[in-house]
Parts: structure tokens; C-alpha cells; sequence
């Protein structure tokens, strides 16, 4: 199994050699999948805040 995950990981190397672009644009689309992650995670957060906020706030008045 070993023997099949070297043979990847340099067979993939390989492709980055010959591709350098590729290499760059892997690693654009995964720095904007996590972005978009964080950004979701953090929407949620806020959201959540502002309707206990907002929450408190009416039934305080």
C-alpha cells in the first residue's frame, strides 16, 4: 500500500513540475475554499449574535 501512496505522491510531483501553474491554481482554489468556509462560519456567528441581541433587547423594552 505503501508502494501505491510513493508512487502517487511522485507521480503527482511530477505533474506539478511539468504543470507549475497548476500547482498555483491548487492551491488558489483550496485558499478560497477555506476562506469560504471562515466566511460562512463567521456569518453564523454573527447572525446568531444579533438575534440574541436583538432578542434581549425586545424583551428588555
Amino acid at each position: 500500500m505503501s508502494t501505491t501512496t510513493s508512487r502517487a505522491g511522485r507521480e503527482g510531483l511530477a505533474f506539478t513540475e511539468r504543470h507549475p501553474g497548476a500547482a498555483a491554481g491548487l492551491s488558489l482554489l483550496v485558499l478560497v475554499l477555506v476562506a469560504s468556509l471562515i466566511g460562512g462560519l463567521v456569518g453564523e456567528v454573527l447572525t446568531h449574535l444579533i438575534r440574541i441581541a436583538l432578542s434581549t433587547a425586545v424583551s428588555g423594552s
